[in-house]
């Protein structure tokens, strides 16, 4: 059972650090570059391209582009507005959010030439780092500490609730620009010669505001926070893929404290770019996505029916027993076979199934000469697994 437990808590992050580690590819789009532009940001050389426009709830193009030679790198990048913009962090802070009064607060971090410089060195030098870190979100109520990855470590530990959602409300309604930055410095040369590779080009297409968008919504989503609700429900139609899925995800965490979200993850289930990150965010909802899981084994589509049986694998059994019960015993032959399938996924893991109406309905597949031949073989299967174990048999 710890080992399943382990594999469902995974399952719930693993996405998440996809989006945040850059798996996702992005299209790079030519850019003509050899127009001379002024030097911004504090003198340094870049070329700012100022082509401010107000979000929308509407899916936009989000502008990503690397372009690298033998003189150095030009990152072009879709950034917010900010009226009023404080003084460079990037020196003190590298990546990170500047820290006030002990807590991180990402709307501090200005996206420049020299957080661009920083941006490069992560991507070209840094290794993969693995492990657990400790992070605290305070809010008005109370605070939420919990362990996850080092991926998020970079912006910060320890952060008020409601920097976080501003950060998230800006992402929904502020004005962005879309910023080139041009990097001729000696390490942007010796990374565009020598230290160019996959996994720099694979960063370097999610832009920092991307990153770190990504990284706010999957904090807020472990502390189930009430009040991201609203502005993670809107960036389901951000105009970054990876933003997306991160909100879709959040949903199915923020679900066990604001119902709502789980009906707003439902509601993709036939969307085509979104429907994997929904069943996934069902998976992270736990018990909570039992009824929605069990309604879903009835609709129209045979692809919806298929992902809410095999989302049942990954809950915690004795939360998704009672659905399990009613796929096994489901009017549709195909899901019935899933189910069975499901039970051989959840006794792979380890898991004694100690129920006495999984048993009871493993039995009735076996025994049914008019049930497809492979469901009758698995159910035999399943059946004997449990004897192995030694969970009763009902038939004794």
């Amino acid at each position: 059972m710890r080992l399943h437990n382990l594999r469902c808590l995974l399952l719930g992050v693993l996405p998440f650090l996809s989006a945040v580690g850059g798996c996702q590819q992005a299209t790079v789009e030519p850019v003509d570059f050899s127009t001379n532009s002024p030097a911004g940001d504090g003198g340094q050389q870049a070329s700012s391209v100022l082509e401010a426009n107000h979000k929308s709830d509407r899916v936009e193009r989000e502008t990503r582009t690397v372009q690298h030679d033998s003189g150095g790198v030009t990152l072009r990048y879709t950034l917010p507005v900010r009226p009023h913009p404080p003084a460079s962090t990037a020196a003190q802070w590298e990546r990170g959010a500047p820290v006030v009064q002990g807590n991180a607060q990402p709307m501090r971090i200005v996206y420049d030439q020299a957080y661009m410089e920083a941006y490069l060195r992560w991507a070209v030098d840094a290794p993969t780092e693995c492990g657990a870190a400790s992070y605290r979100i305070q809010s008005d109520a109370a605070a939420r500490e919990f362990t996850s990855g080092l991926d998020m470590a970079y912006l910060g530990r320890q952060f008020r609730e409601q920097d976080l959602v501003a950060f998230l409300k800006e992402r929904v309604e502020g004005a962005r620009q879309t910023r080139t930055f041009r990097m001729e410095s000696p390490p942007a040369q010796r990374a565009a010669e020598q230290a160019w590779h996959a996994t720099a080009e694979r960063r370097l297409q999610i832009s920092p505001w991307q990153r770190d968008t990504v990284s706010v919504i999957y904090l807020l989503d472990q502390a189930e926070s009430k009040a991201a609700y609203r502005w993670v429900k809107r960036l389901v139609r951000d105009p970054s893929p990876e933003v997306r899925t991160a909100a879709v995800m959040a949903l199915g965490g923020i679900g066990r404290s604001v119902p709502e979200a789980l009906a707003d993850v439902r509601a993709l289930f036939t969307d085509e770019a979104l429907a994997g990150a929904a069943f996934d965010a069902m998976r992270r909802a736990g018990r909570d996505a039992v009824p929605i899981l069990t309604a879903a084994f009835d609709h129209p589509a045979a692809a919806v029916r298929n992902r809410a049986v095999y989302t049942l694998p990954w809950l915690p059994f004795e939360d998704a027993a009672s659905a399990v019960v009613v796929a096994l015993q489901h009017e549709d032959a195909e899901v019935r076979q899933w189910a069975v399938a499901v039970v051989l996924d959840i006794q792979s893991r380890g898991v004694v199934i100690e129920h006495a109406k999984v048993s009871t309905a493993l039995r009735r597949l076996a025994e049914d000469t008019d049930e497809l031949a492979a469901t009758r073989e698995s159910a035999e299967i399943a059946l004997s697994n449990l004897t192995v174990s030694g969970a009763p048999d009902p038939a004794d």
